[in-house]
Formats: C-alpha cells, structure tokens, sequence
C-alpha cells in the first residue's frame, strides 16, 4: 500500500511539474503578445523567450516556489504531534487532500487566464496548509513504514523505496515530455487524476500508531506525562476539548524541541538539509529554463533532454 501511494506522489510530481511550467510561461507570453496561442505543446512561438517574458516568468516561478515551501514549513512539526497523537492515517489523508487542492487550483488558474490573473498562482499553495503537503505525505509514508518494519530491515526497505521513486522519475519523466509534445493539459489532468486515486487509495492505509516501535523521546516524555492534566471527562464540552488538545500538542512540541536543540549532530543535519534542499530546486529549474531560452527548445524538448541525460 504504501508503495502505491509512493507512486502516485512521485508520478503526479513527476507528470504534472513541466507542463505547469510550460503554461504559466504561456500565460505570461500571452499578457505581451495577444496573438499567442496557449497550451500548443507541438508549437513553438520564439517570442515567449525573449527577455521581458522570461523575466516575468522567473519572478512568479520564484514567488511561486518560495510559497510552496513555506506554507508547509508552517505546519510540519503540529502535523507531526497530531500523527503521534491521533494517528498516521489522518495526517497523510490530510496532507493528500491538501496536495490535491493546490494542484486544482493552480491548474484552475492556468485554464482560466482571463478570469484570474497569474500572480494568484503562488496563493493556491495556501491549501498545503492542510495535512503539510508533499513533504508531510513522504514523512507519513516512511513514518508508516518505520512502524510496522524492525530496525534491522528499515535500512533494506528505505533503500528500495528510494530506488523505487528513481525508477519512476526515470520512466515518467519522459513520459511526461511525450505528453506535452501533444497537449501539456493531458499531462496535468492525468497527474490531477492520479492524485485523486492516491487521495482515495490513502483512505484504505491501516493504522499503524499502535505499533510503532518506542521511540527516543520516552524518556523525555515520562516528565510531561507525569503532569497533571485537566478537563479530560467524558462529557467535557467542546472548548475543554479544544484546549486540552492544544495543551497536549504544545507540550509534545516543547518535547520535540527539546530533543533537537539538545542534539548538535541533529540540528546540523537539519540545518544541512534545509539549505541544500531549496537551493538544489531552485538551480534545476532554473537551469532548465536556460537551456529552453539558450537553445529555443520547448517545455518538452528540454525535459526529454534532461531525463535522457
């Protein structure tokens, strides 16, 4: 199961990324030159690569990139404390649906350019706010996986599930290319649909918090779980709920904290991956698009280069 909800993430990410890039350069194209045609992936107009459209085309590329990543950095540890606390499922069925939102309404959007203009584009990642987005939905997969494997076998799965996703990017990066050579919709719409049955499929994953393995933090936790807690009757009104629920995650959240800044060698991963992550992103797509003006390829072209490559 938690394969196959590896290939959706990974295949609609994999399918829909290009063409989207493809059609907010159109879009833009199209605010300088009315004649231009939109969404004609076999056509290629010279004039999208001139200066002024590229320049457009960078800025809202960047804005819409750094919306991406910052509305799910907003989330991720309270969506972490929920999936300790009420469970897996809930989170990745959130984070899915959240995922699957942003992507409708970006291609909404891109279909409508008339209607809505293309700097609202970065706003429709405001959805990720729910469930954390794609980030969230890989924790949630390989948090699954943690908590049904045993230490010794989690190194063996997790190396096959990232040969998995390579394998993927290799067959559907190219596919994807072959898709906007005829219409960069299709790839869009099918990566929407396959999101759809990812969202469905998510729904069936069996809950996995009860077997989780114990984790590092039980030390720690015996301390906050040694206080004394409040409002936790049975009849306890709505708002009681509420607050204990926050209470419970904030003080999950000063564990967590704890537990990192406490740890040298963690706070240097984390600080390692999260500048190399945003800056290795942002140079492939940004040298993707120089090639395309370089050279005068299309979205298409340059993809099948770069995936052949």
């Amino acid at each position: 199961m938690c394969a196959l909800l590896l290939f959706v993430v990974d295949v609609s990410a994999n399918i829909m990324e290009p063409p989207i890039n493809q059609l907010m350069e159109d879009v833009i194209c199209r605010d300088y030159f009315s004649d231009h045609s939109l969404g004609k992936g076999g056509l290629m107009d010279h004039r999208c690569k001139e200066r002024m459209v590229q320049k457009d085309f960078t800025t809202l590329k960047s804005v819409n990139m750094f919306m991406q990543t910052l509305f799910p950095l907003l989330v991720q540890i309270p969506f972490g404390v929920v999936a300790d606390k009420y469970g897996r499922t809930t989170v990745l069925v959130t984070a899915i649906s959240g995922v699957l939102m942003a992507a409708v309404c970006g291609a909404t959007i891109l279909h409508f350019p008339t209607v809505f203009p293309s700097w609202l584009l970065p706003i429709s990642h405001v959805f990720l706010l729910l469930g954390g987005g794609g980030p969230m939905l890989n924790v949630m997969l390989f948090t699954i996986i943690a908590d049904v494997t045993s230490v010794s076998e989690r190194a063996a799965v997790f190396y096959q599930l990232m040969a998995l996703s390579v394998i993927l990017g290799a067959i559907f990066g190219p596919f994807s290319a072959w898709l906007m050579s005829k219409d960069p919709w299709l790839a869009v719409f099918l990566g929407v649909f396959i999101m759809f049955l990812g969202l469905v499929t998510s729904v069936f994953v069996p809950e996995t918090k009860d077997y989780r393995v114990t984790s590092d933090f039980s030390t720690l936790s015996n301390d906050l779980e040694a206080e004394p807690v409040t409002n936790q009757t049975s009849r306890q009104g709505l708002k009681s709920t509420v607050i204990h629920s926050l209470r419970l995650c904030g003080a999950d959240m000063v564990l967590v904290w704890r537990y990192v800044l406490g740890s040298p060698q963690i706070m240097l991963l984390v600080f390692c991956e999260a500048l190399f992550v945003p800056v290795a992103t942002g140079l492939a797509t940004f040298r993707i698009q120089s090639i395309t003006v370089r050279f005068g390829w299309n979205w298409a072209k340059v993809g099948l280069a770069v995936d052949a490559g």
